[in-house]
Parts: structure tokens; C-alpha cells; sequence
């Protein structure tokens, strides 16, 4: 019997299902479309759809021991042609995961960034670092594909194992999943091996860089706070309460609490309250990680996204869609803080690590 995936193969999982549905959605776009600019990204839908890619092949051959540099910007690839790269590092890279195992996760490899400067990281940290990296510029391609006025992919990571669930789906969980669209609905499948430490890290990464954005508003005004905007949830406030919003219901969750569905914080909530409300949720997420084991982990728990329209999902399998969840919107925050002249601040994953890990 082959091992189950890892926790960060899962994200891969993920990474590499969202990539195909964006492509999808972009597929119908017009060289004119692909390459108009935008104030996000790398300025244009074509290069930010090869950014993704680009970074992935980039680092799987860093961690082979390669040195590497971006493609320059005349590369100027078709949907199809970038759709091809993605599949083909995505192969080399689960062959090269395969072939080193799951132990190498926690094992550190020696690389150079392009400007020659030298780190050495956790397996794992990387692997974290290309999975989150994904899931910001698919929140900025989402934008620029609103603005075409096409079909907007749905990548919540929910969405995925709802296709692919971990458990056979009830009767009832099968028609919430019609009213929302979600299906189809495949066999079960085995979850992965969730990892609570990684899990866990990835989310105090989460409150470290909303508070980063947060800090980075002190500077505007509650009416630059609350300037339209045709992203996130249409400000940065409500953005910014909204990943709060996450972080609360699925606590509640967590504990078996909620039943009257998914609930929003007040909209007009200043700047302070935001960080107060910040320190508090975290706290009591860590409280409540700290409790899980390898056992509850896989645990399935109840979810009431509307009152009476009750879902399930796996502990952890709830952990990595409020971490992609929190990175999507914060992608949203950090162009809005862009167009309102604040300095937006860095967001990277491994950016984090070496700031916050001594002597990498």
C-alpha cells in the first residue's frame, strides 16, 4: 500500500487542481485580454499565470541543487503553453518528492536566491513557501478575470475535497452541496497525513502577516479604510474582518458550538479593534490546536455554513482551507493598501521564516 500524502503533498494536491481551474477560466481570454495591464501582479494576466508557474520550477530546481533565474519578461507564453509547464514541473516534482520521501520534509537544503544571496531551509519551509505563493497570485488573476467580466474559478480548497471528499457524503451534506454548486461528487478518498505542527505554523504565519497589513494602514484614514474597491469584499476593512470572520466560525466549529451559520463581524469595526480582535482569535487558536492529535485531526466536525444547511469536514481538512483562505484575502489587502499609497508590506512565507529563524 502506497504512503499517504503529507500534509504539504496536499497542498500540491491543491496547487496543482486550482492552477488547472484558473487556466480554465482564463482559456477564452484574447492575446489583447492576456497582456492588458493591471495594477496588480505582474501587471498583466499572461505574466502572473507564468509567474506561478515560473516560481514552482524555480524552486523544485533549487532544492535539486540548481542555480536558477526568471525567465525575462519577452517570454510570452499561450494559456496552453503555460498549462504544459505547469503539468510538467508539477510531475518532476512529485517524482522528486517520491523518490526522497516524506522525512526529507524536515531535512535542509542549501540554495542562492537570483541575487546570489545564500539560505538554507527546511525541505518542508519551501515546499510551504511554493504552496502559499500559488494561492496569493490565483487571488490576483481571480481579480483581472472579474474585470473581463468571465466565469470566475472557484479554488476554495473546500471545493476540491468536496469533489473528492474524505468520507462518503450524507444525504443531507449532498444537497447542500447541489444548492451551492459544488459537485460533483466522487468516490471517497483516504485523507492525507495531517501535520498539526505544520498546519499550525502556517496559521501564526497567517496572523503575523495581517498584522503586518494591518500595521501598514496606521497611516490612512477610516475613509481610505473603507474606499470601494472591485475585490476582496469590496474594501479593505471588510477584508480585513472578513479573515477574522473565518478564523472565528471555524473555531466554533472546531469546538461544536455554531449552528446559525456562518456570521460576519461589525463592518465598521476600527483599526485597533481589528488588531485587538486579531491577538484574541489567534490565541484561542493556538488553545485549541494545542489539544489535537494525530486522532482528532481526522476527526470529521460539523459545519453550518447557512442555518440547517449542515457540512462536514475532516479537523485538519478545515486547518488548510482557513489557511488559503486567509492568504487569498490578504492578496486582496496588499493591492488595496497599493492603490491607497500605503507601502505594502512583504508577505512572502519564507520571507517570514528567515525573519523569524535565526542564522537562515
Amino acid at each position: 500500500m502506497a504512503p499517504r500524502r503529507t500534509t504539504l503533498q496536499e497542498l500540491f494536491l491543491y496547487n496543482d487542481w486550482a492552477n488547472t481551474q484558473t487556466l480554465d477560466a482564463a482559456q477564452g481570454l484574447t492575446d489583447a485580454q492576456l497582456d492588458q495591464p493591471f495594477e496588480m501582479g505582474l501587471k498583466t494576466m499572461r505574466l502572473t499565470l507564468r509567474h506561478i508557474h515560473d516560481a514552482e520550477a524555480i524552486w523544485l530546481a533549487r532544492w535539486k541543487g540548481a542555480s536558477t533565474k526568471f525567465p525575462p519578461e519577452t517570454d510570452r507564453p499561450s494559456v496552453d503553453v503555460i498549462r504544459r509547464r505547469m503539468m510538467e514541473t508539477a510531475a518532476e516534482r512529485d517524482a522528486y518528492l517520491a523518490e526522497r520521501g516524506a522525512a526529507a520534509e524536515r531535512e535542509s537544503i542549501s540554495y542562492s536566491d537570483t541575487k546570489g544571496n545564500a539560505y538554507r531551509h527546511a525541505l518542508g519551509d519551501l515546499m510551504l513557501h511554493v504552496a502559499n505563493h500559488g494561492v496569493h497570485h490565483r487571488a490576483q488573476v481571480r481579480n483581472m478575470l472579474r474585470a473581463f467580466g468571465a466565469e470566475l474559478p472557484m479554488v476554495d480548497y473546500l471545493r476540491m475535497r468536496v469533489s473528492h471528499p474524505t468520507f462518503r457524503v450524507s444525504p443531507t451534506a449532498r444537497a447542500t452541496i447541489d444548492e451551492f454548486g459544488m459537485g460533483p461528487v466522487d468516490e471517497p478518498v483516504e485523507p492525507c497525513d495531517f501535520d498539526v505542527e505544520t498546519l499550525a505554523t502556517w496559521l501564526e504565519y497567517g496572523d503575523a502577516m495581517t498584522r503586518k497589513i494591518l500595521n501598514a494602514a496606521a497611516s490612512l484614514s477610516e475613509a481610505d479604510l473603507d474606499r470601494p474597491f472591485e475585490m476582496g469584499m469590496g474594501n479593505l476593512r471588510k477584508t480585513l474582518t472578513h479573515i477574522l470572520d473565518a478564523e472565528v466560525w471555524w473555531q466554533g466549529n472546531w469546538s461544536g458550538t455554531p449552528d446559525d451559520g456562518f456570521q460576519k463581524l461589525p463592518e465598521t469595526m476600527p483599526r485597533n479593534e481589528i488588531i485587538g480582535k486579531l491577538d484574541m482569535v489567534g490565541a484561542e487558536r493556538r488553545r485549541l490546536m494545542g489539544g489535537w492529535d494525530d486522532q482528532s485531526v481526522i476527526e470529521p466536525i460539523a459545519c453550518y455554513f447557512r442555518p440547517g444547511k449542515r457540512m462536514e469536514f475532516l479537523r485538519g481538512e478545515s486547518a488548510i482551507q482557513l489557511g488559503m483562505h486567509g492568504t487569498h484575502h490578504r492578496a486582496q489587502a496588499v493591492n488595496m493598501l497599493r492603490r491607497l499609497g500605503a507601502p505594502p508590506p512583504v508577505v512572502d512565507y519564507i520571507v517570514w521564516v528567515r525573519d523569524t529563524t535565526p542564522g537562515h
